[in-house]
């Protein structure tokens, strides 16, 4: 699977400044003007939803990668597009990718479950969240054909 690169390009283009890092190594951001917020597809949310300034640097920064076939984007919707779709209230742009790419490697997510079996205070670690469907699916006795990843290792035993 390939992938696009919104968020790099949102810091490249100076739409995103990051700081320094923390003593933990986490980077912060000094301040933003737009920033790709990553859910299946991009949701582009600007600080300040009224700057046309703004709203055409984006823009303009989404054509051009949407131009690079590499990139992957299928298509780029503005904002009342996207109200019409009933989804990401308040973006400015939806970004769809065509099939086969991505926006990263990353699927992760927070998962809790607690429950007759499973292990109390047990830390997973970083999960990725395709293992939450095999995972359910095998507490409740069902076959989940299309699961592409492992049950994550919850229980007492």
């Amino acid at each position: 699977m390939a992938t696009t690169p919104p968020l790099a390009a949102t810091n490249e283009n100076g739409l995103v400044k990051l700081g320094k890092p923390a003593g933990n190594g986490a980077v912060t951001i000094e301040s933003w003007e737009a920033e790709p917020w990553i859910a299946g597809s991009a949701a582009i949310m600007l600080r300040r939803s009224e700057d046309a300034a703004v709203r055409g640097r984006v823009k303009h920064l989404l054509t051009e990668l949407a131009a690079k076939p590499e990139n992957g984007i299928a298509r780029i919707l503005d904002s009342e597009e996207v109200k019409k779709t009933g989804g990401f209230p308040g973006a400015a742009f939806l970004v769809e990718l065509k099939p086969g790419y991505q926006f990263g490697p990353e699927m992760r997510s927070s998962f809790f479950i607690l429950g007759q079996g499973v292990a109390a205070g047990k830390t997973l670690g970083l999960i990725d969240m395709r293992r939450i469907a095999p995972t359910l699916a095998s507490i409740l006795s069902v076959k989940l054909e299309s699961a592409t990843q492992p049950v994550l290792a919850i229980s007492t035993k």
